[in-house]
């Protein structure tokens, strides 16, 4: 696993899976399930979002851009991805839209999309999360530019956007993923999105290998199976507790112990044996 769990994806396109294909204004859905994975995607006032009319959704073509190495669609033809307009009176400036995602046994959520603007549309785009639906944080914000990363005339130059700044989540087993556009300057300016990519780190290695490849910061993470894999120049952050129970753990980097850590729990039935060993190798690596 060379990258976080896709927890939940949009392109838009994909049915196979019961996620909601987009459709052109005025039958443009307000509520979209994931076309990959598991999530929901509100613009209809529900969960903290804002009620979008049917004049102010729509569909325009797809981006293939935030698509490798995923069974997301590449084509860019046709009705394939979300067209959000400011419509009269520019009363779309402030809505938000929602993504409501099963977040139980992951930690450290991350979002990647597509976007392009009319020349007029949305240059302002506000992240920010909930697990309560009361308090709301701020995550991170795009503006609009002409480099990559910020939001340009078109998908290929926007590249992709990533959104990197959610949580903890507290205990709650959902989290609420608020999008808030906003700054458009004509009723017709309008933002196109497409690819949104939901990731998320396990909390738990039981099986297969967890591969850290850079510089990765996590809470709390169980090794009860499988393989912790870090490689070299790479550098894995524990905030919270590291609990060894079972599996292997190859440490080729570094694994360090942030300002919250609190402690590294080894549990072994004998006292003895492989995790034992790694225990003695972790705790030389930290000093």
């Amino acid at each position: 696993m060379a990258q976080p769990l896709l927890l939940a994806g949009w392109d838009f396109q994909t049915t196979t899976w019961g996620g909601t294909g987009i459709l052109t204004s005025p039958q443009t859905p307000a509520v979209f399930q994931a076309n990959f994975g598991v999530g929901i995607l509100y613009l209809n006032g529900e969960y903290g979002s804002s009620p979008w009319s049917s004049t102010q959704r729509t569909a325009y073509a797809g981006s293939s851009i935030n698509t490798s190495g995923t069974s997301f669609s590449t084509l860019t033809t046709g009705l394939g991805s979300l067209g959000l307009l400011s419509g009269s009176g520019l009363n779309g400036n402030g809505k938000s839209l929602v993504f409501k995602i099963p977040i139980r046994n992951h930690q450290s959520l991350s979002v990647s999309y597509s976007a392009q603007r009319s020349s007029t549309g949305f240059s302002h785009h506000r992240w920010e999360f909930s697990y309560d639906l009361i308090q709301w944080n701020v995550a991170d914000s795009v503006q609009s530019g002409t480099e990559p990363g910020t939001i340009t005339s078109s998908f290929g130059n926007t590249g992709i956007i990533y959104i990197h700044h959610f949580g903890p989540f507290g205990i709650g087993d959902t989290a609420y993923l608020r999008l808030t556009l906003d700054s458009s300057s004509s009723s017709s300016g309008n933002n196109r999105l497409d690819n949104f990519q939901i990731r998320a780190w396990p909390t738990e290695i039981s099986s297969d290998t967890l591969r850290i490849l850079t510089n990765q910061t996590l809470n709390d993470l169980t090794v009860s199976g499988g393989t912790l894999l870090v490689d070299a120049g790479a550098t894995l952050t524990i905030n919270g507790t590291l609990t060894v129970s079972g599996g292997t753990i190859t440490n080729n980097g570094t694994i360090a112990y942030g300002r919250r850590a609190l402690w590294l729990r080894f549990q072994q039935p004998n006292g003895r044996g492989r995790v034992a060993q790694q225990q003695r190798a972790f705790e030389c690596n930290h000093r």
